[in-house]
């Protein structure tokens, strides 16, 4: 429980230990004064303990109880209690397997009460003499304190942002902030965040506070660990077979099961998400959200650096739950904005990334993005077999779209069309399928031609006309000629 010097482990060991103590203990008070029938419940319940102990830790171990350094009280509080209802309810089920005779559930249920009496007590003193040092020792003064660069980051790193800011006009957020912290903090325009982004709290609120906080272009530097620059430290970590095991536990408990729409309710106070599996793409995607726009990133020991500029306001506040369902805003016919649904095929956050992805890495064959890093394994496959677009029946039925028809498109995509093309198509509903597929075009400007054709030909031979037609050429590249878009 105490914080140690020495590292991490060492307070592992440590918080086990008292832990160990406390159980003991426990145990010689409750077959003291229980009343038994045995004259010697020592000798009789002494063989149980061995089992209870290694299922109470275990249980511990597992559910991070034992990391009490990084996170708060109330959260520690939920874990404790989670573990220890989970080692009783483990530990009835050994009795029941092995068959134990003799032995009662009372003095089970009796010394897991006490012991988590204890233990709430113990933590409880704990914080209150940690937070009673850190108010009179460790807590910065946030709210003026303006630092060279020099004094956050290695110099490594320093040279690599030198480029784009000057050093003698940031702030540092220190590695303890948080959004209440942040919201003391006058205007700046520029500052470093020492903290890795795994590690902040209600991330989308506090990169929304840091946008108010920064002047218009100002900048916001700081650090994260990418889920795959993760995957590698924690399978280096642990012998083979185990370092998998451990790695497959950490997705499903620090990344999956907390943001996951089905289980995010229990797992969020299970689990506050101090410790975030990230991917690169949710990361920057975030940070985009929050109104700014990319300037440079530099990977080192296993961490990415990065700078980005306010450009914009804040789109999104509360957190997004992952679900295997999206809503993507779309223009449709009139200019009005609709929600197009999809099965997600991307890492979380990705819309708010086609900006940059299409300037970045440009568009390839088809119209689609070079080297789209968004999408993820699953949802490539999802899209070669055209499964990601099932749940735009939803939008067919709900008369935002029709079954032959151009491609609804999102706002960036739309700018990128001629003036023309984009009056044209607010003058009709979209679809489902698009003329792309009857014309198979390669480039940009061939997509727009093939666009115009269709478009044309709805307003000089008619709607249904013109859709009946390109629906049996669509049926012959698709079905026959098995086309696919690349």
């Amino acid at each position: 429980m105490l914080k140690p010097q020495k590292g991490k482990s060492l307070y592992w060991i440590l918080s086990i230990a008292i832990d160990l103590v406390i159980i003991l203990s426990c145990y010689t008070i409750v077959l003291s004064i229980f009343p038994l029938t045995n004259n010697d419940p020592f000798e009789k319940y002494n063989s149980l303990l061995v089992y209870f102990v290694v299922i109470w830790l275990s249980m511990g171990v597992v559910l991070w109880k034992y990391s009490a350094s990084m996170m708060g009280i109330k959260c520690l509080f939920s874990r404790i209690l989670y573990s220890d209802i989970l080692a009783v309810f483990v530990s009835i089920i050994v009795l029941q397997l092995y068959s134990v005779k003799g032995f009662s559930i009372n003095v089970l249920y009796s010394l897991s009460i006490i012991i988590l009496l204890l233990e709430l007590t113990v933590y409880a003193l704990v914080y209150n003499f940690r937070s009673v040092k850190s108010e009179k020792d460790d807590v910065p003064n946030l709210q003026n304190q303006d630092v060279t660069l020099a004094m956050c980051i290695p110099a490594k790193q320093l040279a690599f942002v030198k480029k784009y800011v000057d050093e003698n006009t940031l702030t540092n957020f220190g590695k303890k902030a948080t959004v209440s912290e942040l919201m003391k903090m006058d205007l700046k325009t520029c500052f470093v965040h020492e903290l890795r982004f795994n590690k902040i709290e209600e991330p989308n609120l506090f990169l929304a506070i840091a946008n108010e906080k920064l002047t218009d272009k100002g900048y916001y530097i700081g650090v994260f660990e990418t889920k795959n620059a993760r995957k590698q430290r924690l399978l280096s970590a642990l012998p083979w077979g185990l370092n998998y095991l451990y790695y497959i536990y950490d997705v499903l408990y620090k990344r999956f099961l907390p943001n996951f729409y089905l289980t995010a309710t229990f797992f969020q106070q299970l689990y506050t998400k101090i410790d975030r599996v990230y991917s690169k793409t949710e990361v920057y995607g975030r940070l985009y959200c929050a109104g700014f726009e990319f300037v440079d990133d530099f990977k080192t020991e296993g961490n990415t650096f990065f700078i980005f500029q306010k450009t914009g306001k804040p789109q999104r506040y509360k957190e997004l739950l992952y679900s295997p369902l999206i809503g993507l805003e779309r223009i449709g016919k009139n200019g009005r904005v609709f929600t197009e649904y999809k099965f997600r095929t991307m890492y979380p956050y990705s819309e708010y990334l086609q900006s940059f992805m299409i300037k970045k890495n440009q568009l390839r064959e088809g119209g689609k993005i070079n080297r789209d890093v968004r999408i993820t394994r699953i949802g490539a496959f999802c899209r070669r077999v055209w499964l990601d677009e099932l749940p735009q029946l939803i939008n067919l039925l709900k008369g935002d779209i029709k079954l032959v028809g151009v491609r609804p498109l999102s706002k960036q995509y739309f700018s990128l069309y001629s003036s023309e093309l984009q009056n044209l198509r607010t003058k009709f509903k979209p679809g489902m399928l698009p003329p792309y597929y009857a014309d198979m075009p390669k480039t940009l400007d061939e997509i727009q031609a093939s666009e115009m054709k269709y478009l044309n030909s709805c307003q000089t031979k008619g709607v249904f006309v013109t859709d009946v037609r390109y629906l049996f050429l669509i049926f012959n590249n698709i079905v026959i000629k098995r086309a696919r878009s690349h």
